[in-house]
């Protein structure tokens, strides 16, 4: 007996029709909406179903998983493993099918002059169809449109029935493991298509090329057109080319007196180029007649530019290009892979305005109407096979067998990946925003990547190939790597006689807060000409909408949260972008700044301007400046100057311009230069104004440490001791310490006491998804989380205006023989000010980092106002480049970030000066806390948070809030890096567990 369809790597089509170039023909039926649905456990099951089983409903397009009813399984998320045995090309008995059911009409009209096409966009992971109880034929391929001819099979002016048995799993599901949900359904458009019974048009392919590239020369183009047509009698094909405004730029005929393709190009004098900066499109029409009787009609988008590896580079219309891309999935929080077009349209444009000019269509084909929007927007596109099988790496663990010869270079699956290969790229053909086709991602390397390849310049010899698997580029046009280190990156681009590229496929995992290090690999692209970006790893969280049972709260669940036992968690939450795919994280925000297209340095009194753009002026933009001084003294910011700049600067080139006349500092404020471009005129993704790219320039530094001390007035200090405690009066501000612990135990302002629970040395943060691999192991072994202090020696010293209190202890884990000896002085001053200083030297065997060093205060409820000088936004050591270096205010709860996986957030590097204040009440003055630290800048996190409420809570919703407030003032922390899928923090960005000292400064004040 003959293996089943769905279990037979040589069967991916019955009956299907020959892939084509994306069209869709005048005569055009939607068949999404409600349809009939049944749920079978296995594909026996589903043989026997009839018209007395239980049905449900069923919206087409849409994933069974997800069905309100959740009664048809549930969303599994893995990243690597498979959801089945490994046993390819069988696949369990247990084999759920959704079989789907609905009626078509055909007209007595439509049948005369047409043939009925049924196309599916997409079903997961293969179908059988029938129609009217017949079996019509079989396709694979979740992310391949599959087209039927079903003429044959229908009833003239009769309801016929259409009935689609969609397969759980199939040999198909081996070459469909892409770190996704697994999901099943008719997930895209279902269409009923009419293509005339006398004409047709097969299938087209459109190249444009100039013809004297060797001269680098792009000027003058010459289109190709290749039109394939079945007709019954002799007919006319005429081909157009149409500018924005309709008219005709280019013409050409072809007469047909039979079935058959011919070829025709048409010179172009001059026109406007495509390229992602500048998405200049024309329209493509094509008219096949029959005795002046218009037959079939047909128009695509037509961009005029050439794409290929020139002087070993990728090259669009004869220039290197420089990808600042991503990764994206098919996603819709509600949806899955259903994704509507003005859903996906919004992601774009979101996008578009933050300097993002690439896409990689991880890891299949888009939906068809996408790349239209790329087209029209302005990206270039590696447009990737549906194709990954890297699960057969654990499978073949302990087996002789290696995992590539499971699938991927195994003669008998060849048929298969080829197959899935031909579909894209016929598909696509057209698409001037596709550069490069993809062989797929993660499926190793063997014979049947050879015979895609083969088969993919045989039929496109316009785009370069890629893929990563193929390590030595053996055939692939491009060096591609995944989650290279940069410095590794900068060693190859060095290396001597390189004859190829280097694209990073994936790089700068995003998963919750990071990516840190963006910048040392950007500046390595602007640096190395061999090194031509890359896709960050990924756009968007992949969460999915769903109810708490308990509490009724909604949240975007991930891997475990749907019964899925085997899951790999919160890796699908990668994203730089929240799961509502409308929230960006901080780090979609340092992409935008890394990524700006302008460069702004500022040498010797002149400002040297570059733009970084490769194919456009900067005409389009406006430059300003502001000059300002900011008194964290006196909290204020003072703009002493603004106006705008003339830059004209090509594609490429720099230009040097003089400082504007600015008024020499005076005084100990810090002085700004900003410089920054708008757009001059709105775009289809943000409006007139909206900022490009800035640069922000240190003039005189601020001096550190310039707190508001209240005057001394005369006053004595009053010092009071017990065998428990020292306790210190200035003015209206009573400090205790407890001399048992050696602790800062209480601090009175106003008659109110102001600390929670006594102060002490914090060195532990909520780790980080980019912690957790490495990072967090490793302090966690050190014990850096369960630091403990002993009391060694306590000393105090006193005048008139000061007391000074020495701390000798030793912070040491409750894990290993390492410690920290501290020395601890508290100095209260007659003023009220209370100067903090730290002298920490390891000993033993230390771990290499720490997460933080820094004064923990946990105040009392009331203190939820924060002001302060430094930079506005999130930030790290190795991930501040987006924020602004400014005077700012915020609520505390404003400073926490919603990562969908609770951890550590909030921070925020290079403060100079931080204020924190409680609200004056009824009758009650206000109060604040001043902090500075008097030789260097600091990192804070202010937060109603605890790291072990952070470490607790899977999900944002069951984070235990406390009406406290943690303020956490660090002299340093260790930076984000991409540890969760990469390299870990940089050398330079590291706390590394080194001798330290800081002093801290602290007031308290009514207001």
């Amino acid at each position: 007996m003959p293996p089943a369809d769905w279990e037979n790597e040589q069967v991916v089509e019955r009956n299907r029709l020959p892939p084509r170039a994306y069209y869709l023909p005048k005569d055009c039926i939607s068949l999404n909406g409600t349809w009939s649905f049944h749920y079978s456990s296995t594909p026996l099951e589903a043989q026997n179903v009839d018209e007395t089983a239980k049905w449900s409903k069923m919206d087409v397009p849409s994933m069974w998983q997800l069905h309100k009813s959740k009664r048809f399984g549930h969303p599994a998320y893995t990243n690597v493993k498979y959801e089945i045995p490994v046993d390819p090309p069988r696949v369990p008995t247990d084999n759920p099918v959704g079989t789907y059911e609905r009626s078509i009409e055909i007209t007595k009209s439509w049948a005369a002059r047409n043939n009925t096409i049924l196309r599916f966009e997409g079903v997961d992971s293969a179908f059988h169809l029938f129609v009217n109880g017949e079996q019509v034929g079989y396709a694979q391929g979740s992310r391949n449109a599959a087209e039927f001819d079903i003429t044959a099979y229908t009833h003239i002016g009769a309801d016929n029935r259409i009935r689609v048995r969609v397969y759980q799993w199939s040999d198909g599901t081996y070459l469909e493991d892409q770190d996704q949900w697994w999901l099943s359904g008719i997930f895209r458009d279902v269409y009923q298509l009419g293509f005339a019974k006398t004409a047709k048009i097969e299938d087209f392919q459109v190249k444009t090329t100039f013809p004297k590239a060797d001269e680098d020369s792009y000027v003058d183009a010459l289109l190709r057109w290749n039109v394939s047509v079945s007709v019954s009698q002799a007919s006319q094909l005429r081909v157009e080319l149409l500018d924005q405004s309709g008219g005709r730029v280019g013409d050409s005929l072809a007469q047909f007196g039979s079935s058959g393709h011919q070829t025709g190009q048409m010179a172009l004098a001059a026109p406007a180029l495509w390229t992602a900066e500048s998405p200049n499109l024309y329209t493509l029409r094509l008219t096949l007649k029959q005795d002046d009787e218009v037959i079939e009609c047909i128009e695509q988008q037509a961009g005029i530019r050439q794409i290929e590896m020139k002087h070993s580079l990728l090259c669009v219309n004869g220039k290197p290009i420089l990808l600042n891309g991503v990764n994206r999935h098919d996603h819709h929080p509600e949806h899955g892979r259903t994704v509507p077009l003005d859903f996906l349209r919004d992601e774009l444009l979101l996008m578009k305005a933050n300097n993002i000019n690439a896409i990689r269509t991880s890891h299949y084909p888009n939906h068809p109407l996408a790349y239209s929007l790329f087209n029209e927007l302005g990206f270039y596109v590696i447009d990737e096979c549906d194709l990954e099988c890297h699960g057969f790496e654990e499978a073949a663990s302990g087996t002789d067998k290696t995992p590539e010869s499971f699938t991927t270079d195994n003669h008998a699956w060849e048929y298969a990946y080829v197959e899935r290969m031909r579909q894209l790229v016929h598909r696509d053909i057209n698409q001037p925003c596709v550069i490069m086709w993809s062989l797929g991602n993660e499926a190793f390397f063997g014979c049947n990547h050879k015979a895609m390849a083969a088969w993919t310049r045989k039929f496109d010899e316009t785009r370069p190939i890629h893929y990563e698997g193929n390590r030595d580029a053996e055939v692939s046009d491009v060096y591609s790597y995944m989650y290279h280190s940069w410095e590794s990156l900068v060693e190859k681009a060095t290396e001597e006689h390189w004859t190829k590229p280097i694209i990073l496929c994936e790089y700068a995992h995003a998963m919750g807060n990071g990516p840190g290090g963006l910048s040392d690999y950007q500046r390595a692209f602007r640096e190395h000409r061999r090194l031509q970006g890359g896709f960050i790893w990924e756009w968007c969280n992949h969460g999915l909408l769903t109810t708490d049972t308990k509490t009724g709260i909604s949240y975007y669940g991930y891997g475990g949260d749907f019964g899925d036992v085997r899951n790999d968690g919160n890796f699908v939450m990668d994203g730089l972008v929240n799961s509502d795919h409308v929230t960006p994280t901080p780090g979609l925000l340092q992409v935008k700044k890394i990524f700006q297209p302008i460069s702004v340095s500022l040498e010797k009194g002149n400002l040297h301007i570059t733009n970084l753009y490769d194919f456009q002026a900067l005409n389009h933009l406006d430059c300003t400046w502001r000059y300002e001084k900011i008194s964290s003294k006196d909290r204020f910011v003072v703009l002493l100057g603004d106006g705008k700049l003339d830059v004209e600067a090509g594609p490429g080139e720099m230009v040097k311009l003089p400082l504007p006349e600015l008024a020499p500092p005076t005084d100990t404020c810090e002085y700004l230069l900003t410089v920054s471009f708008t757009l001059k005129k709105a775009t289809p993704w943000a409006k007139t104004g909206y900022e490009i790219a800035w640069e922000q320039f240190v003039l005189q530094p601020t001096k550190l440490a310039l707190l508001n001390e209240p005057e001394a007035v005369n006053r004595k200090l009053q010092v009071t001791e017990t065998p428990l405690k020292i306790t210190v009066t200035a003015g209206p501000s009573i400090f205790e310490f407890d001399k048992v612990k050696g602790r800062f135990a209480q601090w009175q302002f106003d008659g109110k006491p102001m600390l929670a629970q006594p102060a002490h040395l914090g060195f532990w943060r909520a780790p980080t998804d980019n912690d957790n691999p490495e990072d967090a192991k490793h302090w966690r072994w050190f014990g850096v989380d369960t630091m403990l202090e002993r009391l060694a020696e306590l000393t105090t010293t006193q005048t008139d205006t000061e007391i000074t209190i020495k701390i000798r202890s030793r912070w040491a884990s409750a894990v290993t023989a390492w410690g920290l000896e501290c020395q601890t002085t508290f100095a209260v001053f007659d003023s009220g000010k209370l100067q903090v200083n730290f002298k920490l030297q390891p000993e033993g065997p230390v771990p290499k980092t720490m997460p933080r060093i820094g004064l923990d205060l946990l105040l009392v409820p009331g203190f939820s106002d924060v002001q302060w000088h430094g930079l506005e936004g999130e930030s790290y050591p190795d991930s501040f480049e987006a924020s602004r270096i400014g005077f700012f205010s915020s609520t505390v709860d404003d400073l926490f970030t919603n990562y969908e996986k609770p951890q550590a957030c909030g921070n925020r590097h290079k403060t100079r000066w931080l204020v924190i204040s409680q609200k004056p009440g009824y009758f009650v003055s206000g109060r604040r806390i001043e902090c500075a630290m008097t030789t260097q800048m600091f990192d804070f996190t202010a937060s109603h948070y605890t790291d072990e409420a952070f470490e607790m809570a899977k999900h944002p919703f069951e984070l235990k809030k406390m009406e406290e407030t943690l303020l956490s003032l660090n002299a340093a922390v260790h930076g984000l890096g991409t540890g969760s899928c990469g390299p870990g923090v940089g050398d330079p960005y590291k706390l590394k567990t080194v001798p330290i000292q800081f002093t801290i400064e602290l007031n308290a004040s009514i207001f």
